[in-house]
């Protein structure tokens, strides 16, 4: 597709189409892919002869592959720190994706070949903002330091993953992104987070941040959401039916109602300020770690998966285990309990 127009001067272009098997006849897209960059040369006038190793392109049959083209309405916008290297990984979900990287004066514009296949690339910073244009599916900035500090995909609703974790972001926009089935955004310098237009978000990392509240209840979908080393003080679950590890410690939650959380697994709600605590329909529950609160009731009679208890530094007055019969790890200290029985 990039091939120019033949200059009067010169008469044959020489084609060595890269291949993914050395046994030519093996490769079933060999040929094909001779024969469309034979048509695409012609096309542009030149006569072709192939240095191919044994396989000679049918000139009559090729059909010029058609050029991909860049499609600019399908965005993604990112604030960045002037004169640094941003690293991104991308990937697109079909073959010959086109993608542009713009800052400033720089434009690097380049062809996605293989779907679902993603190399890290640097690209340079000409000015405060930085937009990669194209349809890429899956998108990680992850680990660049303090240079993003805002990122905006309302514009690609194409994304299936997004990782932008260990950043300095202060703003992160997701509009109808209702492809997204992963996102990851700790480590960053967010104080809100709206993930309420994500109906197919399967896994949320947001720990690490400054929120102060998470509503997760539009995420129906959600099988993992941790949350944990935040300032959040509302966490609102809704009907996850399907949410199976819910890691929140470390924040100022006062209230936790995870009563229609019936697939829940692991939960970890430890050094919050929780006064009481509902797990009696949880059933399927094998861990929980909820120490560090101020719970002074803690009813485990309907929790007869429960694997992993710890308690620690609560006010708890009385414990019952006995129908715990799975029970491995029992942790229980500094509370005001007189007695306990572990005898089954």
């Amino acid at each position: 597709c990039g091939i120019c127009p033949k200059p009067a001067n010169q008469a044959y272009a020489y084609i060595r189409p890269f291949r993914t098997n050395t046994n030519t006849t093996l490769d079933p897209c060999y040929q094909r892919f001779v024969e469309a960059n034979v048509m695409n040369a012609m096309s542009k006038g030149w006569s072709v002869a192939t240095i191919d190793e044994g396989v000679q392109p049918n000139f009559t049959s090729g059909i010029p592959y058609p050029c991909p083209v860049l499609d600019t309405t399908t965005s993604v916008s990112l604030t960045v720190t002037q004169g640094k290297w941003i690293k991104l990984d991308f990937s697109a979900d079909s073959a010959f994706t086109v993608v542009s990287v713009v800052s400033g004066g720089y434009d690097t514009t380049f062809t996605l070949v293989n779907p679902n296949q993603s190399t890290p690339l640097y690209f340079y910073a000409d000015a405060t903002t930085m937009t990669i244009y194209g349809k890429i599916a899956t998108l990680d900035c992850s680990n660049n330091s303090t240079f993003i500090t805002g990122l905006n995909v309302s514009k690609n609703t194409r994304l299936t993953s997004l990782n932008c974790g260990r950043n300095k972001l202060t703003s992160l926009t997701l509009g109808n992104n209702a492809k997204l089935t992963y996102l990851n955004c700790y480590q960053n310098d967010l104080t809100s987070l709206n993930i309420s237009n994500l109906p197919n978000l399967d896994s949320l990392y947001c720990s690490q941040n400054r929120l102060t509240s998470l509503d997760i209840s539009n995420n129906t979908k959600l099988k993992l959401c941790n949350a944990m080393e935040n300032q959040i003080a509302t966490l609102t679950v809704g009907q996850n039916t399907t949410l199976e590890q819910l890691y929140c410690y470390d924040n100022k939650l006062t209230i936790l109602d995870v009563s229609t959380l019936t697939s829940l697994v692991n939960l970890r709600c430890h050094t919050n300020e929780l006064k009481t605590l509902d797990v009696s329909k949880n059933l399927a529950l094998e861990e929980l770690i909820c120490a560090r609160n101020k719970i002074t009731t803690l009813n485990l009679g309907a929790n007869t998966v429960l694997k992993d208890l710890r308690c620690v530094n609560n006010r708890l007055q009385s414990l019952s285990v006995t129908l715990n019969t799975a029970l491995c790890t029992l942790m229980c200290d500094s509370n005001y309990l007189l007695d306990l029985d572990i005898s089954r």
